[in-house]
């Protein structure tokens, strides 16, 4: 086991058909710890005190935070997903857009692409498909399809696009839930619901108690997940085999929620890790504004 912060690799030999032989790598976990680059505060002139899920915006170059709780705050002004820039700052002109109607929990998102988001829903228990325009704003009422059964606290969604497989994380019962598209080739959930396929992946052997968030890592096909109870950043295979445990404890978070990869703020090409913290949940202090992001270098 290495603890050096970088990954071993092994290699293993495959015989193909007609004789010839790939060397594939096996990855064997390696722990390390997060270099923390910079530490934000969400409470802007449009506050999200509770930030919960966070995704990448590359046409846009900017980072999309959703807050599941803010519009149960007096300090609401109708907007809780907003833009920041990677240095944490709010743009007083395009400050973001709201869930409201059709989602009022929407704890976890991602942006697949130009004109897809996605967002969780851990009241709903559902994924929403969020048709986006240029702008990054939705264009109409979204499609959705549930996560019941099984999936009760859907705190993160990403999609891996080797697959085309979306992929949600249950914080309650420490599982990843890997969903693929049935017969009809659509999401419409699982049985009884739907035809869609579901592979559980649990955490809890891998240490991990408290998982808030996901994001998908396309360079290596891998999930990174975020958990509270460890304060630590788990690179999995798809199928849930460890490859890297990345600590963030360097930043004391309070609860680590969503997490995303993008450039790093300052500008060198490096890709970085960046997480948002929910701080004190508004349950506790209805009158909390402590909601943190976090930009992190680590070895992937």
């Amino acid at each position: 086991m290495s603890r050096r912060g970088k990954l071993r690799v092994t290699v293993v030999a495959v015989v193909l058909a007609g004789g010839g032989v790939a060397l594939l790598p096996s990855p064997a976990w390696a722990a390390s710890t997060a270099k923390l680059i910079a530490t934000h505060s969400t409470a802007w002139s449009r506050p999200s005190p509770d930030p919960t899920g966070i995704t990448y915006d590359s046409a846009n170059h900017r980072l999309v935070i959703s807050d599941s709780e803010v519009d149960e705050m007096p300090l609401y002004k109708g907007t809780n997903v907003f833009f920041a820039t990677l240095k944490g700052a709010q743009s007083s002109s395009n400050i973001g857009w709201t869930t409201e109607p059709w989602s009022f929990e929407p704890t976890g998102i991602s942006r697949v692409s130009a004109s897809l988001t996605l967002v969780s829903d851990d009241d709903a228990d559902r994924v929403f498909q969020v048709q986006t325009g240029s702008n990054g704003k939705p264009t109409g009422t979204p499609r959705s399809f549930t996560l019941r059964p099984g999936n009760g606290d859907a705190e993160d969604v990403t999609m891996a696009t080797a697959n085309g497989h979306i992929v949600t994380i249950d914080g309650v019962n420490d599982s990843l839930y890997d969903s693929g598209p049935g017969p009809d080739g659509v999401f419409d959930g699982v049985a009884p619901a739907g035809d869609d396929t579901r592979t559980v992946i649990g955490l809890s052997k891998l240490g991990v108690s408290d998982p808030e968030g996901v994001a998908y890592y396309a360079r290596r096909n891998a999930l990174l997940v975020v958990d509270r109870g460890s304060q630590a950043v788990y690179e999995l295979t798809r199928s849930g085999g460890l490859i890297n445990k990345i600590s963030i404890a360097s930043a004391s978070p309070h609860r680590p929620s969503g997490i995303t990869l993008a450039p790093a703020s300052d500008g060198s090409g490096r890709t970085d890790m960046y997480i948002v913290d929910r701080g004190v949940d508004n349950n506790t202090n209805p009158k909390e504004n402590d909601g943190r992001l976090y930009e992190f270098s680590a070895t992937l």
